[in-house]
């Protein structure tokens, strides 16, 4: 089951960077976690349509962060 869903889960992070919207992403480790950082406000039916939220493989905590323009080498 936890494979189908990470491969679920890899394939829905494709669909939200591809929006445009994420600066950042990566994982931290196999079991250390991983973040996304995204710009702008977000609406948590984005984060929690995701399937490894959705089947409690993923644990979310969403923090606003504020960075300088160009802080992410961005145009």
């Amino acid at each position: 089951m936890r494979p189908k869903t990470f491969k679920k889960h890899d394939e829905y992070l494709k669909t939200i960077i591809k929006t445009g919207n994420a600066v950042a992403e990566g994982t931290f480790g196999d079991s250390e976690g991983g973040i996304l950082v995204m710009k702008g406000d977000l609406q948590m039916e984005v984060i929690e349509s995701d399937p490894a939220v959705r089947e409690g493989l993923l644990e979310i905590e969403i923090q606003k962060l504020w960075i300088a323009k160009g802080g992410f080498c961005e145009k």
